[in-house]
């Protein structure tokens, strides 16, 4: 069961569209509601099933750990977001999947070409069997999706975000303003950890050395699967 809250803005007033990123249902979703051009980190080509989700969505590789990568695909992100005959580009800034308790910093890319964005949220509501994709297989994620009698999905589209009029608030202003309105409106917190911190809590989990929540600050920071 799906609900959606509001409804996308029209391309030509925000060609990029971010989301934060749950399950491997978001861009089954959006492949299905927007047909966008997606941002994806090219290890995902080889995910069964995933991988020729993203294909189909016309995807922008991007490897993580290079520069000359990452400055790759900003650049092809704002070729596409220039041109109407483009489908809009999506991105799920957080660079991967989180319980949807918090957000973590998001990375850049959607917000150096200094385009306009729409922020999307989405929430899997459930009783029995939370539908995040964190340290569990796709296999078995899906099996326990499809031996629940009901799966929820909720999709909320908000405001359009612009860019600073000022251009000294660069691409990391944007990119906090837009995270804070991803976060009100879920009503969770944005964290300062990282993708990178998140693989290491992740690791640490694994490896049964992490338990309950890692304090960083004045705030608890709940990270994926902790």
């Amino acid at each position: 069961w799906i609900t959606r809250k509001g409804r996308p803005a029209p391309r030509e007033l925000a060609p990029i569209v971010v989301s934060n990123h749950v399950s491997y249902i978001d861009p089954i979703y959006f492949f299905y509601e927007l047909f966008p051009t997606i941002v994806s980190s090219d290890s995902h080509d080889a995910i069964p099933f995933v991988g020729t989700i993203i294909r189909a969505m016309q995807v922008i590789y991007v490897d993580r750990f290079s520069p000359a990568s990452r400055k790759s695909a900003v650049n092809e992100i704002k070729r596409k977001a220039a041109g109407n005959s483009f489908p809009r580009v999506l991105l799920f800034p957080e660079g991967t999947t989180t319980n949807g308790r918090f957000l973590i910093s998001f990375q850049h890319g959607a917000f150096i070409p200094g385009y306009p964005v729409q922020p999307v949220v989405v929430r899997y509501p459930h009783v029995h069997f939370d539908q995040s994709w964190g340290n569990i297989s796709l296999i078995a994620l899906m099996f326990k999706m499809f031996t629940q009698f009901h799966n929820f999905m909720e999709v909320e589209y908000l405001p359009i975000v612009y860019p600073p009029e000022i251009k000294q608030e660069n691409a990391l202003h944007f990119a906090e303003n837009t995270s804070y309105a991803m976060a009100h409106a879920l009503n969770v917190l944005p964290t300062s950890y990282s993708y990178a911190d998140s693989m290491i809590a992740s690791r640490a989990e694994e490896a049964g050395k992490v338990t309950g929540h890692l304090q960083h600050g004045l705030y608890s920071k709940f990270m994926c699967q902790l």
